[in-house]
């Protein structure tokens, strides 16, 4: 039920539209992390702070390497999180910073891009390293980047590396991979943590404590640029398509949770529209049970199935105004 009409000469003639014709996506499929290519680079440690958890604006940035080190303060432009400052300190009242309320200075996000753009350009094929960057700090650097296009900061390093996946190979059966927890662990160490500049201070001495282990393991855990956007797009299009689903969520069709999957597979309410008009409950049926990885693409659940067929028809018998 995924594809349309597609030959030419009929829809001419019979004059279908183009949802006749248009393809619904194929699964969307996770993506693979490819490591970086063996060669010179340079450890850049760096660490940010932000508005919230999830996609938020970035409020601190920076970065050392050996005894270099770079940190600068961002005007966020979403609100910041009362949760967020309870670890950060960091507050912001749309002119003033405030950092465990003392004043600090803060710079538009493309200032203090450039800035950081600057200090990568001291250093040979720069990758940066922070701890559970794959899920947060890459993506919300990525992010920021993707604002200042014309700045092309990607050009300045290699790529990334994750060090809780490097950490979890060279440092096995700890209880908690938190890198406060680490550091207190393998270090002996306590230190002012969600201090972005600190913590990148005690991600490299972290890391450089284990210099013989390292070696040989980090370039598993690297990424590039590259990948960080497409994780992106692949997240703007979830969002995109959980959006459409709201309504199906609110006349409890289905659930949120069951929203989410339908969206991650790369489906919207425009794709289940298509699917029941070209084959009904069938259609709907097929598209969510066609399989993926070799899971349903969705649901093979009949009452999940029959739920969202019944609401596109229902949806389909609302007169027109």
């Amino acid at each position: 039920m995924r594809e349309g009409l597609s030959y030419e000469t009929a829809v001419d003639v019979a004059g279908y539209s183009a949802e006749s014709t248009e393809e619904i996506p194929s699964p969307m499929q996770p993506l693979v992390q490819r490591a970086l290519p063996q060669q010179l680079y340079t450890r850049v440690y760096f660490d940010l702070e932000t508005t919230g958890f999830g996609l938020a604006d970035i409020t601190q940035i920076a970065a050392v390497h050996d005894t270099e080190e770079f940190s600068i303060h961002v005007e966020p432009k979403a609100p910041i999180n009362v949760s967020a400052t309870k670890v950060t300190g960091i507050t912001y009242d749309g002119t003033t910073m405030f950092k465990n309320g003392k004043p600090v200075s803060c710079y538009p996000l493309e200032h203090a891009l450039s800035q950081f753009q600057i200090f990568l350009h001291k250093f040979n094929n720069p990758i940066l390293f922070a701890h559970n960057c794959e899920k947060f700090d890459s993506v919300i650097l990525c992010r920021a980047m993707q604002s200042v296009p014309n700045l092309k900061l990607e050009e300045s390093f290699c790529g990334f590396c994750d060090t809780l996946h490097l950490l979890k190979t060279i440092v096995p059966h700890q209880q908690s991979y938190s890198q406060e927890a680490l550091v207190d662990k393998i270090l002996n160490e306590k230190y002012a943590a969600h201090d972005a500049l600190e913590d990148s201070r005690y991600l490299q001495k972290l890391v450089n404590s284990l210099e013989n282990d390292v070696d040989p393991h980090y370039l598993s855990c690297t990424f590039n640029v590259q990948y960080v956007f497409h994780v992106l797009g692949q997240k703007t299009q979830s969002q995109e398509n959980l959006m459409s689903l709201q309504p199906l969520v609110r006349g409890k069709c289905i659930s949120e949770n069951m929203a989410k999957k339908i969206a991650n597979s790369g489906l919207c309410l425009h794709h289940l529209r298509l699917a029941f008009d070209r084959g009904g409950h069938d259609g709907i049926k097929n598209l969510f049970s066609e399989k993926s990885n070799g899971k349903a693409r969705v649901t093979n659940r009949s009452k999940i199935i029959s739920s969202v067929s019944q609401y596109i028809e229902g949806y389909h018998r609302i007169p027109s105004s």
